[in-house]
């Protein structure tokens, strides 16, 4: 059985949001796990380069996590731009872009008038199209590698992330366990302080391609890593691999001596196709576990696929909610006709509970919000850590060219109907403090688990649930400094789920 300790300042973790310092990150990889937001080191996760329309949302300092309805509905209407496209040249582009934000795009009434013959490619285009404040998300990407890796769950890389702490030492977040940096040993907390003889900070995005080289002959690259834990510095070889994508990075379980149930933690990053299974692993596991109560880490999950955020809705609260209502998505007054719900459905390993508490952030996006969001009439729901992103909205999948459109179709409102405009803020904030891994360390819990944790136990917060001017003004300031190598694409979701 395994015990956590509250330790004599526990509640002086229980603070600001994003006050363990500054929140740039990037992704150490190609093809897979989302990024939480930028940095110049940040690698083309999720297809290819950083050059896509998701770049001005990450400099907005928002995760972004992009939806996907079933394109049949509303593509083939006949308002739709008629995809009349023969030399893909960018005119063309352009033109189908436009026609499109006219069109099925949920604020297709506000978007401006532009000179198209300005924009020397589509990406760039979407971005000047979109409507603010409602629309930081809206994009434009590479086709195929977006669906490698929301169908297939596959990426191309070292298989973790980094986000830099307020000394400016470039800290692992989290380990994908499948990659090879899981293999070499890498855990959260550790500290990278060089790759290939170059300086973390001196990276930039094409430089770390380099050194990875292609997937078909990827490069033996050194590693210089200092253990988070003890300290000691150490150099590795390591080189990038195709591998299966991992979405449940941590699972274990809790109790307290002070209190009679099994506290059940889950770390949960994105929500793709694959995800399905180990989402069906996880609850299996909790349920052998005897959990009486759960965690569900989502800080650093962007979304994904709204087929899956049912299911893990589900696999929360049913049976009591199979049947109800889990969200409604509202088109624009053009496309009234195909709005639409989706209800909550039974799961075999569902815990049934009446509770459930949610670690989330600034990152924390769409799916994984439609999942907070759509439990909240029917049990009760708690977040700790800081107030989400804020995307209530879907889109649908538009290729051409071998470039895939993804613009704002939808809107989505709970039973209650309410929508996460504006982000849903937290009930209890506590810090990200990335220099201690997930779980349990020397009989101490990280604190953000602890906060959620002793949320359970002791049934308290003691800092105020409304969000302090410290953590907004992090936030505003944030928008203002990551920068623009956010990937342009993560996972996607179906209408059909």
């Amino acid at each position: 059985m395994r015990f956590y300790t509250k330790p004599d300042n526990a509640h002086q973790l229980c603070c600001d949001n994003h006050s363990n310092g500054h929140m740039n990150t990037f992704n150490i990889s190609r093809l897979g796990l989302p990024a939480i937001v930028s940095l110049t080191l940040l690698l083309a996760a999720c297809g290819g380069g950083g050059s896509g329309g998701n770049q001005e949302a990450a400099a907005d300092g928002q995760n972004v996590m992009v939806s996907e309805l079933d394109s049949t509905p509303i593509a083939e209407q006949e308002n739709a731009f008629d995809g009349n496209i023969t030399e893909c040249s960018i005119a063309d582009q352009n033109q189908r872009v436009n026609a499109n934000m006219m069109d099925y795009y949920l604020f297709y009434d506000q978007v401006p008038t532009v000179n198209l013959e300005d924009y020397d490619a589509p990406e760039t285009l979407i971005r000047d199209l979109r409507v603010l404040p409602f629309d930081r998300f809206s994009f434009v990407t590479d086709a195929a590698q977006a669906i490698e890796t929301v169908e297939a769950g596959r990426n191309y890389g070292a298989g973790f992330n980094l986000r830099f702490d307020a000394a400016g030492n470039a800290r692992v977040i989290f380990v994908d366990p499948n990659g090879p940096a899981a293999a070499a040993g890498f855990k959260r907390g550790d500290i990278i302080v060089s790759i290939g003889g170059i300086a973390v900070d001196e990276l930039t995005a094409s430089t770390f391609e380099e050194l990875l080289g292609p997937r078909e002959n990827p490069n033996q690259v050194a590693w210089e890593i200092i253990d988070g834990a003890s300290g000691d510095a150490f150099t590795l070889t390591l080189a990038a691999t195709e591998h299966d994508l991992s979405t449940v990075v941590f699972l274990d379980s809790f109790t307290h001596p002070q209190y009679d149930g099994e506290i059940g933690y889950l770390v949960f990053t994105q929500f793709i196709e694959t995800s399905d299974v180990e989402l069906d692993r996880a609850f299996q596991d909790l349920a052998d576990r005897g959990v009486t109560d759960l965690i569900v880490d989502l800080r650093y999950n962007p979304g994904g696929r709204t087929r899956i955020a049912r299911k893990l809705a589900s696999l929360i609260s049913s049976p009591a909610t199979d049947g109800e209502l889990l969200i409604q998505y509202r088109l624009n007054d053009r496309y009234e006709e195909f709005n639409f719900e989706r209800i909550f459905e039974p799961e075999e390993n569902a815990l049934g509970l009446e509770s459930v508490v949610f670690i989330t952030t600034g990152s924390t996006a769409s799916s994984s919000e439609i999942v907070i969001n759509s439990l909240r009439p029917y049990i009760d729901v708690r977040l700790v850590g800081g107030t989400t992103t804020g995307k209530p909205y879907i889109s649908s999948p538009r290729d051409f060219c071998g470039k895939r459109m993804n613009a704002l179709e939808g809107e989505g409102f709970n039973a209650n109907n309410q929508s996460v405009f504006g982000g849903i803020p937290a009930d209890c904030q506590a810090a990200d403090d990335i220099s201690v891994d997930f779980g349990l360390n020397n009989g101490e819990l990280e604190p953000m688990l602890l906060a959620a944790a002793d949320s359970i136990v002791f049934g308290t917060c003691e800092i105020p649930i409304v969000a302090s001017a410290s953590e907004e003004a992090t936030r505003a300031a944030n928008k203002q400094t990551e920068l623009s190598y956010q990937p342009p694409y993560t996972a996607e979701e179906l209408f059909d789920f």
